[in-house]
């Protein structure tokens, strides 16, 4: 199994939360306006699909597919004249690794990333870093990792792991290479597929919904309006 495309990430940076600095102002606060309820489709490649839904009772639902990336949210949405605001509720709860025992083995050294249910899990970034200030990177298999040959270099020290493609940081975990060659994560998913917005601005352009990330804007057109420019 490949690495899952970078593409999709880049797709899921043009709608990551916007930092505190570049977010809209949370000055005038409006009720919900009847003007900004609807669907809105975000437009793009034939890779990416995200729809925005704001209802008139003041919540709203979001999903997202884009290649090997699915999110998905609901929660509270206001506007100010400027833009549309949104937040997740219920808050997502992060997802995060656990490391197990470590163990010793034949061969070199090893690591596996398995789900809770204890079924190896592909893609997990991972780096390893080493006593003598080295660093090495990759990424897990279903059989998990195995770290190239090092005969005659210094003992790994640390290792890192985190799954980028949907914005997880990295964690990081202490290495004892007397304890064992052979490491064992668990990766605890919580909501790792609830986008968390939190008063995440999207500007209002039109019958558009402008949203800023570091991919870059994304737009979300409201479903009357691509309707009527079609008629």
């Amino acid at each position: 199994m490949t690495k899952p495309t970078i593409l999709a990430a880049l797709c899921l940076a043009a709608v990551g939360a916007l930092p505190a600095s570049a977010q809209t102002a949370p000055a005038p606060s409006a009720a919900p306006a009847n003007a900004l309820v609807g669907t809105y489709r975000l437009q793009g490649g034939p890779d990416t699909v995200s729809v925005l839904e704001l209802g008139a009772n003041g919540r709203f639902r979001f999903m997202l597919s884009a290649g090997a990336v699915d999110f998905h949210a609901e929660g509270n949405w206001r506007s100010t004249p400027r833009a549309v605001i949104l937040t997740t509720q219920p808050r997502p709860v992060p997802a995060a690794f656990t490391a197990g025992a470590p163990s010793h083995g034949d061969g070199p050294f090893h690591v596996l990333v398995a789900d809770p249910q204890g079924r190896g899990l592909a893609g997990i970034d991972l780096r390893v870093g080493f006593a003598d200030g080295g660093v090495v990177e990759g990424y897990t298999q279903d059989d998990g990792w195995t770290l190239p040959d090092r005969r005659g270099r210094a003992a790994p020290a640390w290792i890192e792991l985190a799954l980028a493609m949907y914005n997880i940081p990295p964690q990081r975990f202490p290495i004892d290479p007397a304890a064992g060659n052979r490491l064992a994560f668990t990766f605890v998913p919580n909501d790792f597929q609830v986008f968390d917005f939190d008063n995440q601005a999207l500007d209002i352009s039109g019958t558009s919904l402008i949203i800023h990330g570091p991919g870059g804007d994304g737009t979300y057109v409201r479903e009357a309006a691509r309707a009527t420019s079609s008629n």
